[in-house]
């Protein structure tokens, strides 16, 4: 399947219990709008080949009506793209995984509410640029990736509970940003636990 866009008009924009394919370079772009709600629930999106393609996968933009939840993203170069300068409302994905991804997730301005997500086996897990909110990763692993497990920039503060950041080239690297990291783990990185 190519590209999918979603028109503003649309009310609601759900992936439930199902699963995209996407060829190389395509991606799942939901409505732009703030009155749309966005679900991926119980769902994948990954490539249509078995093996990492260069798919953009979902591209967000601070939706406030949306709902990560018990979702995959894999295969791409992007598992999630979300620039939530636009409509200003940052992601608190649930129980996701972003798997074998050039980058798991993307996530630019406002911050991030990550609650049992897994940021594993990507170039880099989990970046985050511009964070200007204060961001909360609960119960998250960054794993096996070759890069970076978890990249955190901006002039806010990152809360860290419990993580399970190990076998990356670097576990945690936060720049300009006030990191608080309580309990959990952060080891077996190739060159920095934290940087």
């Amino acid at each position: 399947q190519e590209s999918l866009y979603g028109p503003t008009q649309l009310v609601e924009f759900s992936l439930l219990n199902g699963k995209a394919t996407l060829a190389a370079n395509a991606r799942i772009v939901p409505p732009v709008a703030a009155a749309a709600t966005v679900k991926f629930v119980n769902s994948v999106v990954t490539s249509s080949t078995g093996v990492r393609n260069s798919h953009r996968g979902v591209r967000l933009n601070g939706q406030p009506l949306l709902t990560l939840q018990n979702s995959t993203f894999s295969m791409g170069q992007y598992g999630v793209y979300s620039y939530n300068t636009t409509l200003g409302t940052k992601p608190a994905p649930l129980d996701c995984q972003f798997l074998d991804c050039t980058t798991g997730m993307y996530n630019y301005d406002k911050g991030i509410n990550a609650l049992g997500c897994s940021f594993n086996a990507c170039d880099d897990g989990l970046v985050c640029e511009q964070m200007a909110q204060t961001s909360m990763l609960t119960d998250c692993t960054a794993q096996n990736n070759t890069g970076t497990g978890v990249r955190v920039q901006g002039s806010s503060v990152l809360g860290v509970l419990n993580p399970a950041f190990d076998h990356n080239t670097i576990g945690l690297d936060v720049g300009g940003a006030t990191a608080a990291v309580a309990c959990g783990s952060v080891s077996h990185n190739d060159q920095y636990g934290f940087f």
